[in-house]
C-alpha cells in the first residue's frame, strides 16, 4: 500500500509523512478501544494467522525487533532477553530432537565395516548437521568463536 494515498501529499516515503499517517491510524485505534497500534499488531495474528505467518516469513519479526531493540536504542532489558530466549527454545529443542533422531549417528560399532570406515568424514558429518540443525550449528559456532579459551590444552 502506498504511503502517499492522497495525490496532494508530497514525499510519500519520508518519515514525516509516515509519522502523520501513523498518528491518524493511532487516533482511529484509540477510538476503537485499542491502547496503541501495537495492541492491534497483537490482535491481528490471533485473528488472521495466515497474514501473520506471511509477515513472519518475510522477515517482519526481525525487522520489528531491529526497530524496537537494536537500532540506536537503549540496551535491551532482561525482559526482552528472556522473551527472545524463550521463543528460541522451541527452535533449538526441535533441532536437538532432529539430531537425536538421526539414525546415521546411531550406528553400533560392531556393525561398522570397512565401507563405513573408508566413508567416514568429519566434513560430511558437519555438513549433514549444518543441513539438519542449522540454528544449533550457528549457535555453537558463535559460542566457540566469541570467547577463545584461555586455557592451554594438554
Amino acid at each position: 500500500m502506498p504511503m502517499n494515498y492522497y495525490a496532494d501529499t508530497a514525499g510519500s516515503e519520508d518519515d514525516e509523512n509516515i509519522r502523520a499517517h501513523l498518528y491518524a491510524l493511532n487516533t482511529v485505534a484509540l477510538q476503537y478501544g485499542f491502547e496503541s497500534l501495537f495492541d492491534i499488531a497483537l490482535a491481528q495474528p490471533r485473528l488472521f494467522p495466515k497474514e501473520a505467518r506471511e509477515f513472519a516469513e518475510s522477515e517482519g519479526l526481525g525487522k520489528l525487533y531491529g526497530y524496537c531493540c537494536t537500532i540506536g536504542r537503549k540496551p535491551i532489558t532482561a525482559i526482552v532477553h528472556n522473551d527472545l530466549c524463550r521463543m528460541s527454545q522451541n527452535v533449538y529443542l526441535s533441532e536437538w530432537q532432529t539430531l537425536l533422531n538421526n539414525k546415521s549417528f546411531k550406528i553400533k560399532l560392531e556393525t561398522f565395516n570397512q565401507d563405513h570406515i573408508q566413508a567416514f568424514s568429519f566434513e560430511n558429518i558437519y555438513n549433514q548437521m549444518a543441513h539438519d540443525i542449522p540454528n544449533l550449528i550457528a549457535l555453537v559456532n558463535l559460542l566457540i568463536s566469541s570467547h577463545p579459551s584461555k586455557r592451554k590444552i594438554r
